[in-house]
């Protein structure tokens, strides 16, 4: 009997040893797979986490994209403005901008503020006008310089009437002798 009891008690051990250790197997292969479950399940977050960073990042480049391009598009056409000749005078641009009865307009000339002084002339009036004033100043010149050297000298009439007299004397010698 004694070997039946040993032999029920070892029987019974061993299942229990058996099952404590397939227990504890099974806890190990249970706790292994949920730890690669849910660190898989963790690193797919985390691309997908990155893939939407990456993805709305994208979507703010491009938008700062187009924004910086037509921002520069529209300084070049600015710089360059207006892009096509335009079709009205100098004159009536400014008088567009201006009353027709302002009273800053004075000989196509009016101040913008206390320095800057903006004309409504067009450059080849402005071009004519200084030659005119440089052929007025020459001739000023001139007339300056001639009056102060006859004032100063005797009257020259050998230069002034020599060769008319000469003219007139050969003229007479010729009909005479």
């Amino acid at each position: 009997m004694e070997k039946e009891r040993t032999s029920r008690v070892t029987l019974h051990l061993s299942k229990t040893i058996e099952l404590t250790v397939v227990m504890d197997m099974i806890d190990d292969v249970a706790e292994e797979v949920f730890d690669t479950d849910v660190i898989q399940r963790l690193e797919e977050i985390e691309n997908a986490e990155k893939a939407v960073q990456l993805s709305r990042v994208r979507t703010f480049w491009l938008l700062w994209k187009r924004k910086y391009t037509s921002n520069t598009k529209i300084k070049r056409a600015m710089e360059e403005f207006p892009c096509a000749p335009n079709m009205q005078s100098l004159t009536d641009q400014l008088q567009s901008l201006l009353c027709v009865e302002d009273e800053r307009l004075i000989d196509k000339q009016f101040y913008v503020n206390k320095r800057a002084q903006l004309t409504t002339e067009t450059p080849i009036e402005i071009d004519k006008r200084r030659k005119e004033t440089d052929i007025y100043i020459t001739a000023k010149k001139l007339y300056n310089d001639l009056r102060n050297h006859t004032a100063w000298q005797p009257i020259d009439i050998r230069s002034l009437v020599g060769k008319c007299l000469t003219e007139r004397c050969t003229a007479v010698k010729s009909k005479y002798w």
